[in-house]
């Protein structure tokens, strides 16, 4: 039964990081995801790096990495080749 309280609070916190992140990288016009793709870009930007990678480092879908990577593009923030992805 503890295993679960401290499950519950683990998301409740990550919940709540995530809303305060958001606050903070809306001035940016950026969401919590969009931050931490374009981090992690960032900090790898002397490799080369697909879709494939997000989706295993950010354990998310393909079809979401692939939306974050077109908002971001149509921010300014990042330039895609397309022979990649």
């Amino acid at each position: 039964m503890e295993h679960i309280q401290l499950l519950r609070i683990i998301k409740i916190l990550s919940t709540l990081l995530d809303k305060e992140v958001n606050k903070y990288v809306a001035q940016y016009n950026l969401t919590s995801s969009q931050c931490m793709v374009l981090f992690y870009l960032f900090s790898n930007k002397d490799k080369e790096l697909s879709p494939i990678d997000l989706e295993k480092r950010f354990n998310l879908s393909h079809p979401t990495v692939l939306g974050i990577l077109k908002r971001l593009k149509e921010k300014g923030f990042i330039d895609i080749n397309k022979s990649k992805i």
